[in-house]
């Protein structure tokens, strides 16, 4: 579904000429009053805002402000400001140019970024990106499957494992077929951890400098088929697809060539499949698993989801509620995320919506050689052989807010429970409590 550039503009002869049918005087004048209640209260201008907001950034004339960007806090830097910012349709539609500065207080250090993105066509089906970036992030943390982004970044402020990072990288995504996306790249970056950690690759002296170089080239591939899109306002959106997602991301790590030194592979597939059924509601099963062969630092390796956080409780798609953020550390693993939705059936009031969810979320995962990696008691790390297993009940848009017609806000809330093998003997620290944040097209 298309809303075309300027439609809102056309005069009254050019609909006179287009419309297949006449207006009735009703519809003539619920459209009079609508033009001057837009012209009035400006709704296109807060139906953009809205729209914007959906994707974490906030227009400012010409450009777009990253709401992500301006607070954070972690052990390292400790409190931080920054500012991002990017150009938006009203410079050009087809390129779009960033930048970003941030401080942090407790490191007393800058770190900057920026892009330049380019668009080949429309509806961005090709485009290709040059960035840069220093920065911190993470350790072992970012997945590189093609998911869509979060419009709250938590790690922002459950980080302690953090790496200093300055990153280079050249990137083309193309339209493979219809329904299906690649991305290719040349990464090159260097990683320096802010942690005590060192890396024992044969088992021998470990590296002292404790300085890694990567340089990585990678596939990403997306498959959606029969997925439907809106575009409104420069912007489209998925509306989903009944058939299964497939994602696959292959890395290779080239040794010896602009300065890297580790030679690797990485593999990376999911699955996400939506099931919805008239009387019950909505099932949504989402799969994934990752294996690396060769052997690299801790910086490279997989860092199982955690998102427990007492401070900060929001839920997160695709992770684990009752996790510690740097608790399990894996070279291949699999998790499994299984969702239903009854949907509202109890009670459907114009701000209060209940729906009622259950989850249940699963990974098993191994560490091959785990002696290479040493690291302090207060940041060490767990393997995932036995599985680990947690259970949710959420109360989803217990509050339902319409945006201008454009996107609903909810909120809502529900509590997590850890249990088998890596069950806590202390009760209270296998439960943690969520709140939910739902933007929705309907």
């Amino acid at each position: 579904m298309v809303l075309e550039e300027g439609a809102a503009q056309k005069d009254d002869t050019y609909w006179k000429h287009h419309r297949r049918d006449t207006l009735t005087a009703k519809e003539q004048k619920t459209y009079e009053v609508m033009g001057a209640l837009n012209k009035k209260f400006g709704f296109d201008k807060w139906a953009k805002i809205g729209q914007k907001l959906s994707f974490g950034y906030f227009p400012l004339g010409k450009l777009d402000l990253d709401l992500n960007y301006l607070a954070r806090k972690n052990d390292y830097e400790g409190y931080r400001l920054g500012i991002r910012l990017r150009t938006n349709e009203e410079i050009s539609k087809r390129f779009t140019v960033g930048a970003a500065a941030g401080y942090g207080f407790g490191d007393k250090a800058w770190k900057y970024a920026g892009n330049v993105l380019w668009l080949w066509d429309k509806k961005g089906d090709y485009q290709s990106e040059i960035r840069y970036s220093s920065d911190v992030r993470p350790a072992a943390s970012r997945t590189t499957l093609a998911y869509p982004g979060s419009i709250i970044d938590l790690r922002n402020y459950l980080t302690a494992n953090l790496d200093l990072i300055e990153e280079k990288e050249v990137a083309t995504k193309i339209r493979l077929m219809k329904y299906a996306t690649a991305r290719l790249s040349l990464n090159q970056n260097r990683k320096i951890p802010t942690y005590n950690y060192s890396f024992q690759p044969d088992l021998g002296e470990p590296d002292l400098d404790n300085i890694f170089h990567f340089t990585d080239v990678a596939v990403q591939l997306r498959y959606a088929y029969k997925e439907n899109f809106i575009e409104s306002f420069g912007q489209r959106v998925s509306l989903g697809t009944p058939y299964p997602i497939l994602y696959f991301t292959y890395t290779q790590g080239l040794k010896d060539v602009l300065e890297g030194e580790y030679a690797y592979n990485k593999y990376e597939a999911a699955i996400a499949q939506t099931l919805r059924s008239k009387y019950l509601g909505i099932t949504r099963l989402h799969i994934e698993g990752g294996y690396i062969n060769g052997s690299v630092p801790y910086s490279n390796l997989f860092l199982n989801r955690g998102n427990f956080s007492i401070t900060i409780p929001f839920f997160v798609e695709r992770s684990f509620q009752t996790m510690r953020t740097f608790e399990f550390l894996s070279d291949r693993y699999v998790n499994i995320f299984i969702t239903h939705n009854f949907e509202t059936r109890l009670v459907k009031g114009k701000y209060f919506r209940p729906e009622i969810e259950v989850s249940q979320n699963i990974s098993f995962g191994t560490l091959s050689n785990a002696a290479n990696h040493v690291l302090d008691e207060d940041v060490n790390f767990k393997t995932l052989e036995k599985g680990y297993f947690e259970a949710g009940l959420m109360m989803r848009n217990l509050l339902r807010f319409n945006f201008y017609n454009v996107a609903y806000f909810g909120i809502g809330g529900g509590i997590f429970y850890r249990y088998g093998a890596y069950h806590f003997a202390d009760e209270k620290s296998n439960i943690a409590g969520k709140i939910s944040l739902m933007f929705s097209l309907n």
